[in-house]
C-alpha cells in the first residue's frame, strides 16, 4: 500500500484531490492511504513510513521547511512546482 500525505495551506482545498486520487487508485486496483493536512501540522504527520509527500502550490514558498522535515524523517522527496505540478 502506498502511503501519501498532501500538505496545503489548510487542507480544505486538497480534500477534493485526495478523494480523486483515492478513487483513481481504487479503479486501478491499487491500495493507497492518502490524507490531506495543513502545513502547520506537518511535523505531526510526516514519519518514516511515508512513501510520498506532496505540497500544494499555495505553500510552494515553504518547500525548504517541507524538505527539512522530510530529511529529518528519512522520507524521499522531490519538490516541484509551477507548470510541472499542473500536469501531475
Amino acid at each position: 500500500m502506498l502511503k501519501v500525505r498532501l500538505f496545503c495551506a489548510g487542507s480544505m482545498s486538497t480534500t477534493l484531490l485526495v478523494r480523486k486520487v483515492a478513487a483513481a487508485a481504487e479503479q486501478e486496483g491499487e491500495q493507497i492511504d492518502i490524507e490531506a493536512h495543513g502545513i502547520s501540522s506537518i511535523a505531526r504527520w510526516i514519519d518514516d513510513s511515508l512513501d510520498c509527500v506532496l505540497i500544494g502550490p499555495q505553500i510552494a514558498s515553504r518547500k525548504d521547511e517541507v524538505k527539512a522535515v522530510c530529511d529529518e524523517h528519512g522520507v524521499r522527496h522531490r519538490l516541484r512546482h509551477g507548470q510541472r505540478q499542473a500536469r501531475l
